[in-house]
């Protein structure tokens, strides 16, 4: 599609309210309907059928009459609204519904790419914009990582390596389509059906992501509930990471292996939620968790603790013991692996599937089941009773303790010590693995394994990832060996061209200033 050609057909001065029609405000909004389920994959794979919710406050700040310009790209025939436009504003109790939107067939699946704005004023505005949310983050107490996040060059991408490399990509999942991601949903029978990630959207997220690190033009996110950080790592693809270095060094992840279950194992201590802890002042915690407090007193979960001992709870149960050994030498997967396929069958003993079995009991509401949940709990009898009580009025409530416990300990006390003692060591995070140079890797991971046995009173097993461009293409190599692919049925890497649609306007073009 043609911008230019689009205002031709569908002259601007029709648009309503809008005194000087400003072309770049329209890029905005396009911009921020391709971008919204791009910037972060766990939102993404939550929004029904591609329709985006377009909320008022994020599009007014910019485009004060933005709803003439939605009004317009609808007549054209470039969007379309769900449900005629419902719309439900919030109320004391339930929060409102914003209108969700999405692009027509004609140009839903079309690549994207980076356009530059062209008003001075308006590249003002956006800069002006994200100086002021800079300032609001530096507000945090995330400072000693923010300074390793900022626009300033260091942290750069081989665009060109990682585009041929997207594009291979795609051109596998296009011709193997076993390959592609599975996308989980479960049903009101809450038993689960696969539906499958479309290639072009991946595509189109990896563009995302590497025009934003080439252009410099990222966003970074503290969630104000959980205290994650978010950046342009968390957000990318494992591929596109191989591609990254900072300040021309090249980079090595640390990551606590099977991290979830281990820091769940601070929830399997008697003295985290009998007395202040060394880690949290409490479970439930003031500063950091008001709302996570208030349902403690709703719940009346004071004290969580008392109640296990009252169904017959034992800490020193052989399961938690087993439990707790697995998590702290980094083999629980392995674990229900090997007994998955002894019990259940090949078919159920996939990498893939002991995951999503961990996640099931971490995360899934009580009454969901399943062969592999089944089995984890006859397992795990007394720790899968923590974890029931814990979800047992709030299914959130365990998954959210969690990832605060990982922020808490990860991007404050490990991070922490780790600007303390070497201040010049970079330190980039996704969630629960830290992200330094090669030069730095031994020192942060002796403080990182030093302070998680301190923390959480175990061991970890810390495993490092290597980012190099050689190990991407390797990715590429294992999944054609997957499906039995050659290299010469796959036709030769273009970049952005080898597509069936044409390329499209773009996104985030209104931030390139």
């Amino acid at each position: 599609m043609d911008v230019q050609a689009l205002l031709e057909q569908f002259h601007p001065y029709e648009i309503d309210q809008v005194a000087t029609f400003n072309v770049d405000h329209l890029i905005y909004i396009l911009d921020f309907l391709t971008a919204a389920p791009l910037r972060n994959k766990k939102n993404a794979e939550q929004i029904i059928d591609g329709f985006v919710p377009m909320t008022a406050h994020s599009l007014q700040r910019v485009v004060s009459h933005y709803n003439a310009y939605l009004a317009y790209l609808k007549r054209a025939g470039v969007i379309e609204v769900y449900k005629n436009g419902t719309f439900q504003p919030g109320t004391a109790e339930l929060p409102g519904k914003s209108r969700k939107y999405r692009f027509t067939e004609a140009y839903r699946q079309q690549p994207i790419r980076f356009v530059e704005v062209t008003t001075k004023a308006f590249k003002r505005r956006m800069s002006a914009l994200r100086s002021r949310e800079w300032r609001s983050l530096r507000g945090r107490d995330y400072k000693h990582l923010l300074k390793y996040l900022e626009a300033d060059g260091r942290l750069q991408i081989d665009a060109d390596a990682a585009r041929q490399w997207n594009q291979e990509r795609l051109n596998l999942l296009q011709l193997r389509p076993e390959l592609r991601k599975v996308k989980k949903r479960i049903n009101s029978a809450y038993q689960r059906a696969d539906a499958y990630v479309d290639p072009i959207e991946q595509y189109n997220h990896a563009e995302y992501s590497i025009g934003r690190l080439e252009h410099q033009i990222w966003d970074v996110v503290i969630d104000d509930k959980v205290h994650r950080l978010h950046s342009p790592l968390t957000n990318m693809h494992s591929g596109l990471r191989h591609f990254l270095k900072y300040d021309g060094e090249e980079l090595v992840s640390l990551d606590i292996a099977n991290s979830q279950p281990y820091l769940a194992t601070l929830l399997l201590r008697p003295g985290f939620y009998s007395k202040p802890d060394q880690v949290l002042p409490r479970l439930f915690f003031e500063v950091e968790g008001v709302q996570i407090k208030q349902e403690r007193e709703t719940h009346q979960l004071t004290h969580p603790y008392l109640i296990l001992q009252n169904t017959g709870f034992d800490p020193d149960a052989q399961d938690i013991k087993t439990f707790n050994n697995l998590t702290s030498k980094g083999l629980l997967y392995q674990y229900l692996q090997d007994k998955f396929r002894a019990q259940l069958g090949v078919a159920n003993c996939g990498r893939r599937q002991v995951k999503e079995t961990v996640f099931e009991v971490l995360f899934a509401k009580n009454r969901y089941t399943s062969d592999r949940k089944k089995l984890f709990e006859t397992l795990f009898p007394s720790v899968s009773q923590i974890f029931i009580m814990l979800k047992e009025k709030d299914n959130t409530m365990l998954p959210r303790l969690l990832q605060m416990l990982e922020s808490h300990i990860v991007l404050r006390r490990i991070c922490g010590l780790i600007a303390k003692k070497h201040p010049n060591a970079p330190l980039l995070t996704i969630h629960d693995s830290i992200v330094t140079t090669l030069p730095y890797a031994e020192r942060v991971e002796t403080i990182m394994k030093k302070e998680l046995e301190r923390l959480v009173g175990l061991a970890p097993t810390v495993k490092r990832e290597y980012w190099q461009a050689a190990t991407a293409w390797a990715i590429l190599e294992e999944m054609r060996k997957a499906a039995h692919c050659p290299v010469t049925e796959l036709s030769k890497p273009k970049l952005r061209t080898a597509l069936k649609k044409p390329v499209a306007w773009t996104s985030c073009a209104s931030e390139v200033v």
